[in-house]
């Protein structure tokens, strides 16, 4: 299983192997964002009496007392109304309350369920102090479409062909949710209700015309975010986020795009893994591709309740021999820190089989190991080409500036002052 392999620590113009034995969900293999764990997979949604009705009378029967925070529309700069709060909840030592500004993202809106202090957190993030930051990112005409797709529902599509690395889609969310335990659904409904109603019209349809995985129009707010979420993580603490052009794009155990989320810019960016076809279904990732098909199966039932019938679902013996055959080589390719059995016939391997199994968005461990493998061997050409799949793989998943970005510029400026470069002909010199 891919739970037993090796994880690679990258520091400066050094890439060091370590971690023998350590598990791969590390942020170059398990996906990112995609949330409905902890608290969405245990929460069962209310039922009951808050589909009608006058708000008032709900909360009352609700037996909650939410209050209007009128202090003013200096005080909550850059919130277009008064939040709506809950009293201090005991357990989180604060009271919840709903943030909107409805011009953010050029007249997108957002609203946000959060404490007052993460809310001070928010304002001060780069989109809400300068809209430029959040300015729409240069994407060649629409490049895709939304249609009915038999057992899917409504899909993604390409509408023209895409390139590997083509930028498909870039946008802010336009709820945001603390994911409190502390409130009954009930509550929970009424508040997301409130923070739905207070964003523009264009974007209300936007979330209240997705998926749902219940539907119970009773807690159809709390239904759509169950079924649609991703993470985004301010002030320390994770929060649930839904982008409705995302949410079109259905799960794949071999997707054709991968996805990041700028948490400080509040954007989430799609890219292209491989060429896509005008007309090709766009999917990316529910759940971690590079785990067994019995538990990406569990996973999704779970969490999204259905089954995946990809084609590698579909093959699972196949599909998993594979996985069994990557985790091995990437362990024999790990091992150059002490001894040097990879070889670069078998780092091509690793390739090719991520690729056979769809997984082009997922590479960046199998490129770094061939990366470091030709550099063992004074390979420069096979080096380089190597660091900048890695470089690009990295990016698209993680976005420009992570940890390792300039880590992989510096081994493709300078492949000759990797740390292994050369050795495994020197080992095999002093072994003679």
């Amino acid at each position: 299983m891919l739970l037993q392999v090796t994880c690679i620590l990258v520091k400066l113009s050094t890439i060091i192997i370590i971690c023998a034995s350590a598990a791969i969900a590390s942020s170059l293999l398990s996906p990112q964002h995609c949330a409905n764990e902890a608290y969405l997979l245990s929460t069962n949604l209310a039922c009951g009496e808050l589909g009608s009705g006058d708000l008032l009378s709900t909360i009352g029967r609700a037996g909650v007392e939410l209050f209007v925070k009128n202090r003013g529309p200096a005080y909550f700069h850059p919130w277009s109304f008064d939040p709506l709060c809950t009293p201090v909840l005991e357990k989180l030592d604060s009271e919840v309350c709903v943030y909107t500004n409805a011009s953010f993202g050029m007249g997108r809106g957002i609203s946000i369920l959060t404490t007052p202090a993460i809310a001070k957190k928010f304002a001060s993030l780069p989109p809400f102090q300068d809209e430029l930051a959040i300015k729409k990112a240069d994407i060649a005409g629409k490049p895709w479409s939304t249609r009915q797709i038999e057992g899917k529902g409504i899909g993604m599509i390409a509408s023209r062909d895409l390139k590997r690395g083509d930028l498909i889609t870039s946008t802010t969310p336009v709820l945001l949710v603390y994911p409190s335990s502390f409130l009954r659904s009930s509550i929970m409904e009424l508040l997301l209700r409130r923070a739905i109603e207070q964003l523009p019209r264009s974007s209300q349809d936007a979330y209240l015309n997705l998926a749902t995985i219940f539907g119970d129009e009773a807690v159809k707010i709390q239904d759509v975010l169950k079924a649609n979420t991703f993470e985004v993580q301010v002030g320390g603490v994770m929060h649930l986020a839904v982008f409705p052009e995302q949410s079109r794009m259905n799960h794949d155990c071999g997707p054709n795009a991968q996805y990041y989320i700028d948490h400080e810019r509040l954007t989430h960016y799609v890219h292209a893994t491989r060429p896509i076809l005008k007309g090709e279904e766009i999917t990316i990732s529910y759940t971690d591709p590079l785990q067994p098909t019995s538990d990406r199966q569990k996973h999704l039932k779970v969490a999204f309740h259905f089954t995946c019938s990809c084609s590698r679902c579909s093959s699972a013996s196949e599909s998993d021999s594979i996985l069994r055959q990557i985790t091995q080589l990437v362990m024999t390719l790990s091992n150059i820190d002490y001894k040097y059995d990879g070889t670069p016939e078998m780092a091509e391997k690793l390739i090719k089989l991520h690729e056979h199994e769809g997984l082009e968005g997922f590479m960046a461990m199998a490129y770094s190991l061939a990366a470091l493998t030709y550099s063992s061997i004074g390979d420069e050409q096979g080096t380089i080409f190597n660091a900048q799949k890695a470089w690009e793989v990295s990016r698209m998943r993680n976005g420009p500036g992570m940890n390792d970005d300039e880590i992989w510029k510096d081994a493709i400026e300078n492949p000759r002052e990797l740390w292994n470069w050369g050795k495994a002909l020197k080992f095999k010199k002093s072994e003679m």
